[in-house]
């Protein structure tokens, strides 16, 4: 945190071990020199205790369907190749460690040879060369030891796997092909587009779009050795998986027999150049290079790869969809039951490490004396910032020019979401399945496609957007396309029938769902049974609406007052032409109605809100509630968060996971909401195992009680806070979305100075003060998911009288 660095984190595929941070420019010199020293002379601290937070990953993964259904793919379509193993290692590896093995590990891979530095951003590429010259030049060269495995043998025939979990049903599907520099990859990925490129690829339009499944499409993944074209689809009501399989195999099928037109390969290259320009606009840059450097290749021949494609021709593919795409392929069926033969690892005995805050290295007091050349905060002044025109019908056109390539978002932004109209959401997932009298709704995805541009619908509680995004040459037809199906959208009565069930099979699956539940359970948390999550159509209100009521919302939405947003090459005379002839409004446009307002609950005394649902591990939910919003707190709170727990370096991760390897997952935040009108929270999150559950339970409510005071961590907080605010740079849409997020909280001002100032001025006792006044001795509503059997009830009872919730109280279905 001394740099600034952020997004600091580290990951394992099954040829690379990623570490990634986001530094600011200026701080390049030391962030060299403290990886250098990391990855040359490394000292494995805290060792039992992460070793404990690896077992904590290994079981959460056991409770998580789709990973287990991916092992058992990978293992079955790898059985002599390391591929074919977890990359997180089996239950042995994680019961028999030996630091002499973690040791020889970093000694044997860990050298020059063997490793990339990947850098993008604001630098001086030659200097950023001598500069790691400098130091990771001074690491030696040393001969990597030879892998060697049995080649595969040829797949003839399907290999069906099942596996049993609590999620929704769904079926895994693989074919294997050669490696990364193969002409494989050529050909997988044009056949991969040609099936699923989320627009108009056979399974978008054939079952997707037709509405004939819940869920399928498919993605490739090449290696050095193998590649994998992977294939996935979830049923719908009164399907089951095998009928679902099979749908898909038969769009394979066409590719192999030539069913399909020339032009989709063309449209495929053009949106394959489309998301490598967007790639490259930004610094995640970084994974293009990253892969050229794992697969061997050079950057030439990564570059070179989408004009090889587009040479491809129509007979070729067909050629090597029939000979590669047969009966040769691996498939694992997730159905709903209780997961079998799960192997979790048992909590060992852990000393807690002491952790002395306070107590500085030689190394760390000499590495904060080195001194940087700081950089200079660049802010938004938000009048400003998003140029603004009144069009002749009295509409408002905001746009930011695009300096930079030939990239393009349209937007129509209306202030009225779901909790004004409930059936406004419907109606906007109704759009992308209806045709006009001169197009049906494939044609009309087929067109968007050609042309290179995507259409997308978003309706929140309080705002909707429709918008266009891709390539500035399709611009102008793209608006006049979506101006008629806007206007001339006419009633699919299938569709809709379909829609209705695609819904209800989404409130099914999200049931099952972690992250839902979650959700979930902490709107119900806060807000009970009267809350914008639980605000929604029920399924006898569903099965009444209209098909013809939709289409009317959708055609009238620009009967009301809205604002259009523009990023993009054409200048706004351009603009204001364009928008006067295609998009038409009526002279007088109506307010929008006033939007809902949610009383949360009264927080006087602590309650315990259990959810008994099967899982391997709990989640510990704190929540309490502080004031409503206003600008000063918020600005406190934002500095106070870095410090106690919103990030990897701050005291709450430090003491619940790296002291005491008590969770995998854990964190703390005082809360901000989302709207100028609404209270902040505490909020806390705990992910751990049921035997752990009481003292994680007890050691984050004793981090809420009593604030851990620590002048070298504030300090470290408060430096980061500065050092990142003085790099970033709010460019291109994101400017937009500032302005969007700064309005709702009824600011006009990019609170960033603020923010700054707070972090130079502010001291570790104010922070003791916001603690005291703004967490300290709240009442707090614990909200428990996991399996009921397997807690420690009377722990939970002490606190206060359980309550328990079923998943249609926190669903309203």
């Amino acid at each position: 945190s001394i740099i600034g660095a952020s997004e600091t984190n580290a990951g394992t595929s099954y040829e690379y071990t990623l570490y990634k941070n986001e530094i600011p420019a200026n701080e390049l010199d030391r962030w060299l020199t403290l990886e250098f020293e990391r990855f040359s002379d490394p000292v494995l601290r805290l060792f039992h205790t992460e070793l404990e937070t690896v077992y904590e990953e290994y079981n959460m993964m056991q409770g998580m369907d789709e990973m287990r259904a991916m092992n058992a793919l990978m293992e079955a379509l790898f059985e002599h190749h390391p591929m074919g193993k977890s990359i997180i290692g089996t239950s042995e590896d994680l019961r028999n460690p030996s630091m002499k093995g973690i040791v020889k590990f970093f000694e044997t891979w860990y050298v020059p040879n063997n490793m990339a530095i990947i850098l993008s951003g604001d630098l001086d590429p030659e200097d950023a060369i001598k500069k790691i010259d400098g130091t990771f030049g001074k690491m030696s060269s040393k001969p990597l030891p030879e892998i060697n495995f049995h080649e595969e043998k040829s797949l003839v025939s399907p290999v069906v796997k099942t596996i049993y979990g609590h999620e929704h049903e769904m079926f895994n599907m693989a074919f294997r092909f050669e490696g990364i520099t193969s002409d494989d990859r050529l050909y997988v990925s044009m056949i991969d587009m040609m099936l699923n490129n989320a627009h108009a690829g056979l399974i978008d339009l054939d079952l997707v779009q037709q509405q004939r499944v819940f869920k399928a499409g498919c993605t490739p993944r090449f290696y050095s050795d193998y590649g994998i074209h992977f294939f996935y689809g979830a049923p719908r009501f009164g399907q089951n998986l095998d009928e679902t399989r099979i749908m898909v195999l038969n769009e394979i099928e066409k590719i192999r027999q030539g069913e399909f037109e020339t032009w989709l390969m063309d449209a495929v290259v053009n949106d394959l150049r489309l998301q490598q320009l967007r790639l490259l606009e930004s610094n995640d840059r970084v994974r293009f290079y990253l892969q050229s450097f794992v697969a061997g290749n050079t950057l030439a021949d990564e570059l070179s790869f989408l004009d090889r494609l587009n040479r491809l021709t129509k007979a070729e593919v067909v050629a090597f969809a029939r000979e590669h795409y047969k009966e040769n392929y691996v498939v694992v069926n997730k159905l709903n039951g209780t997961p079998r033969s799960l192997e979790n690892i048992e909590k060992p005995r852990i000393t807690a490490a002491m952790i002395n805050r306070d107590l500085q290295s030689d190394y760390l007091n000499k590495f904060r004396n080195q001194v940087s050349k700081p950089l200079v905060p660049e802010y938004l002044d938000l009048e400003s910032a998003i140029g603004k025109e009144q069009l002749e019908d009295g509409l408002e056109l905001k746009y930011i020019k695009n300096e930079n390539n030939d990239l393009f978002t349209l937007m129509y932004i209306t202030e009225i979401g779901k909790d004004q109209d409930p059936e406004l959401a419907l109606a906007m997932e109704y759009l992308p399945y209806l045709g006009t009298n001169r197009y049906s709704p494939e044609e009309i995805r087929e067109a968007f496609y050609r042309l290179g541009i995507s259409l997308k619908t978003s309706v929140k509680e309080d705002i909707s957007y429709i918008y266009l995004s891709g390539l500035e040459r399709g611009l102008h037809p793209g608006i006049e396309l979506l101006e008629h199906l806007i206007q001339n959208a006419k009633v699919e009565e299938e569709a809709f029938d379909n829609l209705i069930d695609g819904v209800l099979k989404q409130r099914e699956n999200q049931k099952k769902d972690p992250k839902m539940i979650r959700e979930a359970m902490m709107a119900f948390g806060k807000y009970g049974e009267h809350s914008a999550f639980r605000n929604i159509l029920s399924e006898d209100e569903l099965r009444e609406i209209k098909p013809e009521k939709l289409v009317d919302r959708i055609k009238n939405l620009s009967d009301f007052k809205h604002t259009i947003f523009y990023y993009g090459s054409k200048s706004v005379y351009e603009m204001k032409k364009l928008l006067s002839k295609v998009h038409n409004v009526p002279k007088v446009l109506k307010d929008v109605p006033v939007p809902k307002d949610y009383i949360s609950l009264d927080f006087s005394k602590p309650r315990v809100l259990l959810l008994d649902r099967p899982s391997e591990q709990v989640e510990v939910l704190f929540l309490a509630k502080d004031k409503q919003f206003d600008a000063k707190t918020f600005i406190t709170s934002s500095i106070f968060n870095a410090y106690y727990g919103d990030k990897m370096s701050s005291v709450v991760f430090q003491e619940i996971r790296e002291a005491k390897a008590l969770a995998y997952y854990a964190t703390a935040s005082f809360a901000t909401p989302g709207k100028a009108n609404e209270d902040f929270f505490i909020e806390g999150i705990v992910i751990t195992q049921t035997d752990k559950m009481k003292e994680a339970v007890a050691s984050m409510s004793a981090l809420l009680s009593e604030m851990v005071v620590s002048e070298n961590s504030y300090a470290f907080a408060c430096d980061n806070i500065r050092k990142e605010i003085q790099s970033e740079r709010i460019v291109k849409t994101d400017i937009f979305w500032t302005c969007q997020e700064n309005k709702r909280l009824g600011l006009n001002y990019d609170y960033r100075r603020q923010k700054y100032k707070a972090a130079e001025t502010l001291t570790l006792d104010d922070m003791q003060v916001f603690f005291n006044n703004h967490i300290k001795g709240k009442n707090y509503t614990y909200l428990i998911i996991g399996n009921k059997d397997e807690m420690d009830l009377e722990t939970l009872n002490s606190i206060a009288k359980i309550e328990e919730l079923t998943l249609e109280q926190i669903f309203n279905f």
